[in-house]
């Protein structure tokens, strides 16, 4: 693809990624996400510190050590009284069973809660039935949890060999400084992995690993961008000062709601861009009319009525001269044709000519109904046209109710 066609796909994307996070109504899945990450960040860190001291036997001032360099999210002064809490239970009984339960089913709620906003995103693409996606909402979390735990585990164990002197005659000075500077943006990588993991299997429309690894790399990046900002623009003693206790809560909602808000704008960039060329033609569907004048009308057909994109990506965009002919009466009906520039006249023996100028399709109701072409359609002047074969018109029919409701209009009024 050339670079101006890059270009302007890159413009398209993000128009369309802004207006259906603002159509799904992501903001309130953002905002939902970030309550049930707060509720559930307790119950979450409890099952990752049991199974790092029961099983993997790790060493209450290794965890410490380690959180108080790592936590993103969470408070390090809680999670010791925490740890030492988890380290005095000496026999498992009943009521420790039915705790461990409760615990579980409470950290569950952010996982649904995540899950149910990516499939909201692809919910006319989804094939995962109901039950299977809980199922993958519970395995999920398990995979989350264990993975955690032996990533911490892991991390301590070897931050404790690179702080010996067992390494270095093995090692260079300059390779084992390298890994300290992978290990000291731990947390930003592991959230990196996280989202790409979470953008690839979550939606059960397997998007290209390409595709979620540069919007889970746009997502960390921009929200290491808004933690940087915080530290550095955002007094917190004028906050401890007027809300005292309630200052980190308040600041960790603000920072999680707007980690959530990057999380599913960029879920949605990854939709847009698994599924473009449908929703490139759906944005055509949907133009608004010529004669509304208002700024962001004017941007939606500057942006969609473009052939060089739909060219690139594939779709015939053919180009007719002045008085050249598209059909004639009677020709097999192949497919629907969208006025990209230009103007055409339609024309049936006893009617009066229709003209169809950018922005508006024709030939609908024979390729629909399966008949041969009742009307002949020719250029009134130079125009550029785009074919939608009956393939992608089935998935825009399932996937769009826009464009549906346009072609039952134009079905009725011819």
């Amino acid at each position: 693809m050339k670079k101006k066609h890059r270009i302007k796909a890159a413009q398209q994307s993000v128009y369309m990624t802004s207006s259906l996070f603002l159509e799904n109504n992501l903001f309130t899945y953002s905002s939902a996400c970030a309550l049930a990450f707060l509720i559930s960040v307790l119950p979450i860190a409890i099952i990752i510190f049991m199974i790092l001291i029961r099983i993997l036997h790790t060493s209450v001032d290794s965890i410490v050590s380690y959180f108080d360099l790592s936590a993103i999210f969470i408070d390090s002064k809680r999670i010791t009284s925490i740890i030492e809490d988890i380290t005095k239970l000496n026999n498992i009984g009943l009521f420790e069973i039915i705790l461990a339960l409760f615990t579980i089913w409470m950290s569950k709620n952010f996982f649904f809660s995540v899950m149910k906003g990516i499939r909201h995103i692809n919910n006319e693409q989804t094939k995962r039935k109901p039950l299977w996606a809980n199922l993958f909402n519970i395995l999920a979390e398990i995979v989350f949890v264990i993975g955690i735990s032996i990533v911490v585990f892991l991390t301590v164990a070897i931050r404790k060999l690179l702080n010996s002197s067992l390494l270095d005659s093995y090692f260079s000075k300059m390779l084992l400084t390298t890994f300290e500077l992978i290990f000291k943006f731990l947390p930003e990588i592991m959230m990196f992995l996280l989202i790409s993991f979470t953008y690839h299997f979550a939606p059960g429309t397997k998007p290209a690993w390409k595709l979620c690894f540069f919007n889970s790399l746009l997502c960390t990046l921009s929200f290491i961008v808004v933690r940087i900002f915080f530290k550095l623009f955002l007094n917190f003693y004028n906050y401890n000062m007027i809300y005292g206790v309630l200052s980190n809560v308040i600041v960790l909602l603000i920072e999680v709601s707007i980690f959530f808000y990057l999380f599913f704008f960029f879920a949605q960039n990854v939709y847009v861009n698994q599924f473009f060329d449908l929703l490139v033609i759906s944005e055509l569907f949907r133009l608004p009319p010529k004669d509304n004048k208002s700024k962001l009308s004017i941007l939606h057909r500057k942006l969609f009525l473009n052939p060089l994109p739909l060219k690139a990506k594939g779709l015939n965009t053919p180009v007719f001269k002045e008085g050249d002919i598209i059909y004639n009466t009677g020709d097999k009906s192949k497919c629907i044709y969208f006025v990209l520039a230009g103007k055409v006249m339609c024309e049936k023996e006893g009617f009066s000519p229709i003209y169809f100028e950018a922005g508006e399709s024709f030939g609908e109701r024979e390729f629909v109904l399966a008949k041969n072409r009742t009307t002949s359609a020719a250029c009134s002047e130079n125009s550029i046209l785009l074919e939608i074969p009956d393939g992608i018109l089935n998935k825009l029919i399932k996937t769009s109710p826009d464009v549906t409701k346009k072609i039952m209009m134009s079905l009725s009024n011819r």
